[in-house]
């Protein structure tokens, strides 16, 4: 019975030693040019990830408002989410968007 007991917890240690966990996500903003404006957009990334999205964000597709897509053309700001963009213009549409 003992030896029982012990496979039970030796298997149930061992599956819950297997399950991987989710990594931890970072909001990012960043101000875009795109085809149809300058823009601010929001991403949550896994962090192993940001360098190479935020790298690879030139003529990708964003989602902008109503559904619609936009290719980016040029990356003129990207920030943490919780920080204040430097550029003027980004904090001004942000501000409007928030209202």
């Amino acid at each position: 019975m003992k030896a029982l007991i012990l496979i039970f917890f030796t298997t149930l240690i061992s599956l819950f030693s297997s399950i991987t966990f989710a990594e931890e996500r970072v909001a990012y903003k960043c101000f875009l040019e795109t085809t149809v404006g300058n823009k601010v957009i929001h991403f949550n990334l896994k962090k192993s990830k940001v360098r190479k999205r935020l790298a690879n964000l030139v003529a990708s597709d964003v989602p902008v408002e109503n559904n619609q897509r936009a290719l980016v053309r040029h990356v003129i700001e990207c920030v943490k989410a919780s920080k204040k963009f430097l550029n003027k213009e980004a904090a001004i549409i942000e501000a409007q968007s928030v209202d």
